[in-house]
């Protein structure tokens, strides 16, 4: 107290306060509102009295208020100080890249166009955000972000109308998804031109009339035509004319263009189904998805002949496996494990991977000299690349031109083919739906092999004029 009392009566004297009274007198001085004027070298107190908000201009002459006295402050003149003070910490030279939101004009947006994309049956079940990273080959994180800024949509069946859009929504087979992309700096620079758009619509057109001369069977519920190589059934981040492009060409007399309910790799050719109507497309998708209502017979031509049992030789045989999906897409493939029959549901593999039971059966047609054989392959189950991962893995013996799964045409075929230009030889021969017609009255329609097929088998020495 008698170094307060102290720094009362000198400072009131206008005598220098120093030492512990200095302290004391400062001390004294945060309980009551003052106009202080700050000397180098002296505290002269002017006056004092009752405690109220102290103003900012009453600081001393410095750009900032003292830390002990900013709780004096009134609330709106404390949020202005702190705003300027944020103000100059944060205020930074604008660069040649910046860019203010407001200044974008719908002119400068970049543009957008819509993908869409059909849900086939071997997706039926497929989460929206696994289907369109697979279809898009974007990043997960990227396509996490377009269903969330409601860039994606889902339409075109029942199912899509009470559908909640989200990544982890799970697809029917039957639903068009539509996205929103937006265009690459070559799609914006290459605008075609009207001569352009006239030879594209041409090229087109052709490709119309080769599946037109291709149609194996048209009624008014069903089209099934010999889907030639290299041609996508549907489009991708690599794929250019696909068949979806073309389904307007190929309505023909029906009110409407025929819609996908199956799906044949790329470079797989042979019958291919396509409805003509909703209530077909309806009827086609579950029966695709059931393992025995429809029957399919594939062609294949080997790199070797067929090695089951380890070293043994056979010309017919079985194979039941589990099929796994590893890596991530667009570069996935599939993958065969042991699968044992048990009366559960499978059990998760230890990454959390779901296997699926996938059963072929193989028969050998011919064996040839040269080491390729033509066998006979039919599908029990319906697994993504199943035909060419069993011919592969278990048989030891890749399809020829299936760059995936082998070596697509090896060194000691070299002289007949053309290396790395070789097309798959996979023909999907006879398809047969059962009862399509009514109880024992099947749909059944055979496509004749392709020409590069054909013409495969002449070279090896196989008559080809009754196939």
């Amino acid at each position: 107290m008698s170094h307060l009392a102290s720094a009362l009566q000198w400072g009131s004297r206008g005598v220098l306060a120093s030492g512990p009274a200095r302290s004391a007198a400062m001390v004294l001085m945060r309980g009551f509102s003052a106009s202080i004027a700050i000397s180098t070298s002296t505290l002269r107190i002017k006056h004092a009295v009752p405690s109220k908000p102290i103003q900012a201009a009453d600081a001393a002459e410095t750009s900032e208020v003292p830390s002990n006295l900013r709780h004096r402050l009134d609330k709106p003149e404390l949020k202005r100080h702190r705003a300027e003070r944020m103000e100059r910490k944060t205020h930074k030279k604008p660069t040649k890249h910046a860019l203010v939101k407001s200044d974008i004009t719908e002119t400068e947006a970049r543009p957008h166009e819509t993908r869409r994309l059909e849900v086939t049956l071997d997706e039926h079940h497929a989460r929206l955000d696994h289907f369109l990273t697979n279809h898009l080959g974007l990043r997960k994180n990227v396509v996490r972000l377009k269903i969330l800024n409601e860039e994606v949509k889902v339409v075109g069946s029942t199912h899509a109308r009470f559908m909640e859009i989200k990544p982890d929504a799970k697809l029917h087979a039957g639903d068009r998804v539509e996205v929103l992309m937006p265009l690459t700096r070559k799609q914006r620079a290459k605008k075609m031109t009207a001569k352009e758009k006239q030879d594209f619509q041409k090229i087109l057109d052709d490709k119309v009339e080769k599946l037109k001369e291709s149609i194996l069977f048209k009624d008014e519920h069903v089209l099934v035509i010999n889907k030639p190589d290299d041609l996508p059934v549907q489009g991708g981040s690599k794929t250019g004319i696909n068949l979806t492009m073309l389904l307007e060409g190929l309505r023909m007399d029906a009110e409407e263009a025929p819609r996908l309910v199956h799906r044949l790799d790329k470079n797989t050719t042979g019958a291919f189904v396509l409805a003509r109507t909703k209530l077909a497309a309806t009827r086609l998708i579950r029966m695709f998805e059931m393992d025995d209502a429809v029957e399919k017979t594939y062609w294949a031509i080997t790199v070797s002949a067929p090695k089951a049992n380890d070293d043994e030789h056979g010309a017919s045989g079985s194979i039941t496996t589990g099929i796994v999906t590893v890596g991530d897409p667009p570069n996935e493939k599939q993958k065969t494990i042991e699968w044992h029959e048990t009366e559960s549901e499978p059990t998760p593999l230890p990454s959390g991977i779901m296997p699926q039971k996938a059963v072929t059966e193989w028969k050998v047609l011919a064996s040839y000299k040269s080491g390729p054989t033509w066998i006979e392959l039919k599908p029990k189950t319906g697994r993504k690349h199943q035909l060419r991962v069993h011919c592969a893995s278990i048989l030891n013996a890749h399809i020829l031109g299936d760059y995936k799964y082998g070596a697509g045409c090896p060194t000691s075929l070299a002289g007949m083919f053309k290396k790395k230009s070789t097309p798959m030889h996979l023909h999907l021969r006879r398809l047969v739906i059962k009862s399509w017609f009514g109880v024992g009255a099947d749909l059944e329609v055979t496509a004749k092999p392709v020409d590069h097929f054909r013409q495969t088998l002449e070279r090896l020495g196989q008559p080809t004029t009754s196939l």
